[in-house]
Order: structure tokens, then sequence, then C-alpha cells
């Protein structure tokens, strides 16, 4: 018997399945004649059985050799390192520029063709139009929500047709304002409110912060996705500041009301890092740009939090987190007790979940941790703050409850 892998049924299986990828509304599959027979079989098996706007389970063994894996090939939208939601907003799109820069006719070019979102997060969308639109050409997209309208522009990465003769077509955004991302973000909130139902009661009860409502409930779970999906290791931070800040905040005796904002506003303080790269927290030496950059996602993220009624109480919080007690931080370079009591909570926090658990630089030890803790005190960090901090570390209490 002829052994499985033999060349011939190597290149009959190769053309078959770039074959049914063509048909499906994949591009770029050139790279299918160079896999193994194993890979092409598997390939089959996901074409036919998945959806390619669905995310491929992680258990495929040619996921990282596969270029349609939504998470690991580059065959897909950036948005699958974002939150995503099902949703259908009424559309218009205009052609911009098609591939290759190459001019738009002038009797299409600004002709708006109608049509509905079928998904949407804060890197790009799915739409479905009537008519083809050149895959790799830029559009722009006017978005009509029940509560504002909106305008991106975005590359059509991806497109098939649909059993019913409409395009589905997958958009990359090219870039977003904060003040759309914020819009989409509120949609996305929304949705999930919808979707998510009636939620379990809260473990500690509030009034008159907002915080104790569906809507805030759903809102707080949406952009906690957000962050894992942006990067888990930046989600994993989060949660660890807002377990140490609550800490903090427990030890000075700060009540229900403030221990509830504090949490929230911990959780969510680096959600400015969504739109930003996180390699920029790697580099030794910033450019003034990439310094701007950096220090905008303070007030990055308390846009995003304002966006949502129910959080807005968290945006100042969130807005001076990276203020110093002496003035040197920012945005506003406030000082000593003119930065809110949370923020210089968060402070400390942060700076000591980044000294133990950096993302990229190497780990600090606790005694390091207490020495720049104690030279600090009253300069970067307020000093009951820090000295409070340095307490619980030596008692062995903040590790224990990380």
């Amino acid at each position: 018997m002829d052994r499985p892998d033999s060349e011939d049924q190597l290149h009959v299986s190769q053309s078959f399945t770039r074959s049914l990828a063509d048909k499906l509304g994949y591009s770029s599959t050139e790279w299918i004649d160079s896999i193994s027979l194993e890979h092409s079989q598997q390939l089959i098996r996901c074409l036919c059985n998945t959806d390619h706007t669905v995310p491929i389970t992680d258990y495929c063994p040619y996921k990282f050799q596969c270029a349609f894996n939504p998470r690991y090939g580059w065959d897909s939208l950036d948005r699958r390192n974002y939150l995503r939601v099902p949703i259908e907003l009424a559309v218009e799109t205009r052609l911009l520029e098609l591939a290759s820069n190459k001019p738009v006719p002038g009797d299409i070019k600004g002709k708006p063709v109608p049509g509905t979102t079928f998904d949407l997060s804060p890197r790009g969308t799915g739409l479905r139009c009537p008519v083809k639109l050149p895959l790799n050409s830029i559009i722009q997209i006017d978005f009509y929500s029940i509560e504002k309208q909106f305008t991106c522009e975005g590359e059509i990465v991806w497109q098939r047709q649909d059993n019913d003769g409409s395009w589905l077509t997958g958009v990359s955004f090219l870039s977003v304002s904060p003040e759309t991302s914020a819009t989409i973000i509120a949609l996305i909130n929304k949705q999930q409110l919808r979707l998510w139902g009636k939620p379990t009661p809260r473990r500690r009860q509030l009034t008159g912060i907002g915080l104790d409502g569906l809507y805030a409930k759903y809102a707080i779970a949406t952009l906690r996705n957000l962050l894992r999906a942006k990067n888990e290791a930046l989600l994993r931070h989060s949660l660890r500041v807002a377990t140490t800040a609550e800490l903090l905040g427990t030890a000075m005796n700060l009540s229900d009301r403030q221990l509830a904002l504090l949490n929230y506003a911990a959780l969510l303080h680096d959600l400015g890092w969504l739109e930003l790269d996180l390699s920029l927290l790697n580099k030794e030496t910033l450019t003034e740009e990439e310094r701007a950059q950096v220090q905008s996602h303070c007030i990055g993220g308390a846009n995003l939090v304002r966006a949502i009624p129910a959080l807005e109480v968290l945006a100042p919080i969130i807005h001076h987190h990276h203020e110093y007690y002496d003035g040197s931080g920012y945005p506003d370079q406030l000082k000593g007790k003119g930065i809110p009591l949370l923020s210089r909570i968060i402070c400390v926090a942060d700076s000591v979940d980044a000294m133990l658990h950096p993302l990229f630089d190497t780990k600090m030890s606790l005694e390091q941790v207490v020495t720049i803790l104690a030279r600090e005190a009253g300069g970067r960090y307020d000093p009951v703050v820090a000295e409070t901090c340095i307490r619980l570390i030596k008692s062995n209490k903040l590790m224990n409850a990380v």
C-alpha cells in the first residue's frame, strides 16, 4: 500500500484546500501550497465546519503555521485582539482608495453604499453589504446608532458571499479617535447588557455613587474583557493593582463607598493602553512623541469611562493616577493633597506591582521595593500611603492578599 503522505496525495489535498479557501472568500491562499498533508486535511475540516469570522479553538495543532488562524495568523482582523459583540447598526460606506494606492474611478468615488453591521469591536467591524467591495481597499464607514452617529476609516481585510447573495465584509479600522473609541465601547457595553441578562446581586450594596446598577456592572465586565483581549498580562496587572489598592484603603480605614470607588478605578486605571502599543513600556529611551503617547493613557482611560454615565465618577481618579505628591507627575502636575486621595493610593499600588511583576523588566525584591517606597515618600508618593504599604509588605499581608 502506498504511503498516505505520498507526493500525489499531498498536491491533490493542497489544491483542493486552496480552491475551497478561494471559494469561501479568503485572500492570500498561496501559502497553502507549502503546508503538510496533515495540515491540509485539518484545514479542510476547519473550512467546512467553522465560519472564519469565529475564532478557531486553541487545540488546533497547526495554529502557529496557519495564516487563517484568528489569533496567530496574519490574514485576519486586528480586532481579534479585542472584545467584539454581535450588533446590527445601519451604515453607509464610501470607497476612498483602492488597493496599492490606486485611485477610485470618478463615477463611484464617494458614492454611498448602504449596509448593516453584524458585529463591532474597538478595532474593527463586520459589514453586510449588497455589493462586493474591493479587497484591501480603504473605505469610510458612517455608523448610525440610536444614540450618536460616528465615522471610521478602515481597510477591507476579508470578504465572502452569504447564502442570500449579500457580501459579508471584515473591516479593520485604520485609526479611531478617543471620542469615537469611547462611543464604540459604550455601544458594546449596552449590547452586552442586552445579551447577558440579569446579574447576580453585588456583594457590597452601595448608594449614591452610581455603581450599583445593572448598567455599571456590565460596563465594568465589558471593560475588563477589553483589557483581557488587549493583553492578558495587562489584565492581571490591573487585578493585582485593584487588590493592592483595596488592601491599602482598608488599612487606611476608608469607607465602603471609597473602597468600592477605589477598587473599580484601580481595576480600570490602565484602560488608556487599549489604544497604545505596550512595547513602549519596554523602551529605555522615549522620543518626545512616544513620551506624550505614554502619558496620554491617563486621559484616554478617563475619557473611556466618562463615556459611560454609570462609571463617570471614576474618571477623575483614573485621570490623576500618575500625579506625584511633589508635583512632578502627569498629566496636570497636581501636588500634595490637590491630588485625589484614591489616585494617590492607586499610584502607590501601581508602582509596587510594576516593581514586583514587571511586564518586561527584571522583578525587584521586597527589600528593594521597601527602600524605594521609603525614599520616595513625600516625593513621588503620599507619605501616609507609602508608609501604610511598607507596613503591609513587612507584615506579609500584601503579598498574601495578592
